[in-house]
């Protein structure tokens, strides 16, 4: 871990801050906005229901891909030049979308952006990290991020797309990495710390206790990449279940709006109320409560139940994070492998919408969500598997996430 350094903490420098936030904020509205974006596409023929998994697919991972990186783009020097360059480009690409003719050129435009979210994506982590309570700002960076994609997700099936086509989703992702290059200024010049500070940084570093990939360590991060990959499953495709169940792009709007609203409201309640649930307990039910919603989205009765559902799927989404957080934490004190979990994350997201393209046809979404139910359940044995591997049941109160 870094070390406590006042030359290190940049909680002052505000605007440095917020403009970090915002470039992550353009780098992950895809994630928001991609389930009505993809549909509209479909709606538009310029996509089949099959190819939506997979044009999802190569976008979240060349995410994971760009974000692998993007750390240590920043942590050298000119941060500002850097961010600039990414942002305008990002724009430059999800512009280009709007005139990609044929499906070859859009996987490609959309490939090339994701890299360029992952990497832009790089500059948020490298500042944020640099605060006295890094865990806290980036709890309210992600509750943050997700308040634009939920507004833009009500206002593109209501207002934009209906006049505009899916090339308004392309825009408002440009208009937004725009704004990032206009923002850039704001950033430190360096995303590297001070020299009074790297040097003991390294030596706590090399002194940090060595770990080995012990079976539970397997067992959690095979659970958190099936559980997000039957996310991404679930969640590329809610807004064709809507579709094909009939339900007006009002409804569908609605749904994919009050899901990113949910997401804020469960990550704000594990933080301030239910923060002392054990990290397994809290993991099981979760992933339970995601199968079974899973498996109740194909037969959704009407458009109400549909919206209702959808926004009880979004609760769960950034609430069990900290929790898993929390349980590599604690067997791998180091906290190296809890840096993985970002891409390990995104990659599982990519999994998920690419094995359920293989089901889905062009009048048909649910198999998508037995697909999601199919891993969850999975997730759900690995994360049993994983108490089984260190001898007991379950873990000890005082074992919750602190």
């Amino acid at each position: 871990m870094i070390p406590s350094d006042e030359a290190y903490v940049v909680d002052d420098d505000v605007p440095a801050i917020a403009t970090a936030m915002w470039m992550g904020t353009a780098a992950l509205m895809i994630l928001g906005i991609q389930p009505i974006l993809l549909a509209s596409l479909v709606a538009e023929h310029r996509i089949t229901d099959a190819m939506l998994g997979q044009l999802a697919t190569v976008e979240v991972l060349a995410i994971a891909l760009g974000s692998a990186v993007g750390a240590s783009v920043f942590r050298a020097s000119r941060m500002r030049s850097k961010a600039a360059v990414l942002a305008g480009l990002l724009a430059a690409v999800n512009v280009g979308c709007c005139f990609a003719d044929g499906q070859l050129p859009l996987f490609l435009l959309r490939g090339a952006a994701g890299v360029l979210e992952g990497v832009l994506l790089g500059c948020t982590i490298v500042l944020l990290t640099r605060t006295r309570a890094p865990d806290r700002i980036n709890g309210v960076f992600l509750a943050a991020q997700t308040i634009p994609q939920a507004l833009a997700a009500l206002a593109l099936p209501i207002y934009l797309t209906p006049r505009w086509g899916s090339d308004a989703g392309f825009v408002v992702l440009a208009v937004l990495a725009g704004i990032g290059v206009f923002l850039a200024p704001l950033l430190p010049r360096s995303g590297a710390p001070p020299a009074e500070v790297a040097a003991p940084a390294a030596d706590v570093a090399s002194k940090a206790s060595a770990w080995v990939w012990t079976p539970e360590i397997v067992f959690v991060m095979l659970a958190l990449m099936l559980q997000t990959s039957g996310i991404g499953a679930a969640m590329e495709y809610l807004a064709v279940l809507a579709a094909h169940h009939g339900f007006s792009t009002q409804a569908a709007g609605f749904a994919t709006s009050g899901n990113l609203i949910t997401q804020v409201v469960g990550a704000f309640l594990v933080v301030g109320v239910a923060y002392r649930i054990p990290s397994a307990i809290a993991l099981l039910f979760g992933v339970a409560a995601q199968f079974a919603m899973a498996v109740a989205f194909p037969s959704m009765p009407n458009a109400g139940a549909y919206i209702v559902v959808s926004c009880l799927f979004g609760a769960f989404l950034l609430a069990l994070g900290p929790f898993q957080v929390a349980w590599l934490v604690r067997i791998e004190p180091t906290r190296r492998i809890a840096l993985l979990i970002t891409p390990v994350t995104l990659i599982g997201w990519s999994i998920g919408p690419f094995v359920a393209s293989f089901f889905v046809t062009p009048r048909q979404s649910d198999a998508a969500f037995w697909t999601a139910a199919g891993l969850f359940a999975c997730a759900g044995l690995s994360y049993v598997a994983a108490l089984l591997s260190r001898g007991r049941a379950l873990p000890a109160p005082s074992e919750a996430l602190p």
